[in-house]
């Protein structure tokens, strides 16, 4: 049972915001939100995951519809409100990433990503 509650949580957490943004570096990012064709210009250090779920959801499908590119975004009922759930938790883990997210944005400022 333990294993089962492990494994449904690094599913879940597979596709969060904080996680996509936080850990990995600037190149990684910018590369992640380029093949999801955003329309974003930049993506604030700060309450990354909540800003990088934002950008998913703007981001242009109709150019590439592709489910497999990123099916958990693709702009559906079901999915829209997982994004938006995943947004509220992305909210919380940012919020106690700031300690570590605050001086570097104050240092370098938004990631630039166009």
């Amino acid at each position: 049972m333990k294993f089962f509650l492990f494994f449904c949580l690094a599913i879940g957490l597979y596709g969060c915001g904080s996680i996509s943004t936080l850990p990995k570096s600037d190149a990684e990012v910018r590369d992640a939100l380029a093949k999801h064709d955003t329309r974003c210009e930049f993506l604030p250090y700060i309450y990354s995951g909540v800003a990088y779920n934002f950008c998913l959801l703007n981001a242009d499908y109709s150019r590439n519809p592709s489910p497999s590119l990123a099916p958990q975004f693709n702009p559906s009922t079901l999915s829209l409100q997982f994004t938006l759930l995943d947004m509220l938790l992305s909210g919380v883990v940012d919020t106690a990433a700031l300690p570590f997210t605050l001086p570097k944005q104050l240092e370098d400022g938004p990631l630039v990503l166009q």
